[in-house]
């Protein structure tokens, strides 16, 4: 878990410092999800917590971002938000995905996309703090009083 943990917080690093294309190469090499051994599916709560440490997990679309592929990083959130049932894979999406990816289908004047995104990312924080600015800016985005 602290050898996953400190991948990428190394790759964050690397992006901080304006090196988005050696973060991904970074995370490409080093980043290994490895499902607890004997637990497939997961199935205890430190299983989970296994997974899902660190939180957030979108280094690799926030890098691609970085340098202008907006498409690929457009993929990179469409894989981390898919759930395949067959799949041995149980970490949890971070809602702010959905925003962010909603962020991204904007810039490419995709709107319907966009909207669908801050939807799930309204309903999913639907009982958030009001005054979380992401969550302010996906209802103003689509019309809804916060």
């Amino acid at each position: 878990m602290l050898e996953r943990a400190l991948v990428s917080v190394r790759a964050e690093i690397l992006l901080l410092e304006g090196k988005p294309a050696e973060a991904v190469a970074f995370m490409d090499k080093e980043f290994h999800l490895e499902i607890p051994a004997g637990h497939s599916p997961p199935s205890g709560p430190f299983d989970y917590l296994f997974l899902n440490f660190p939180l957030e997990q979108d280094v690799v679309p926030r890098a691609y971002e970085k340098m202008g592929d907006i498409d690929k990083a457009i993929e990179a959130y469409q894989r981390l938000i898919h759930f395949d049932p067959k799949g041995p894979d149980r970490r949890m999406h971070n809602p702010i995905y959905h925003y962010r990816l909603a962020k991204l289908y904007d810039s490419k004047g995709l709107k319907d996309r966009a909207d669908g995104e801050y939807r799930k990312f309204v309903e999913l924080w639907k009982d958030a703090d009001a005054g979380i600015p992401e969550l302010a800016d996906a209802k103003k985005r689509l019309g809804v009083s916060p």
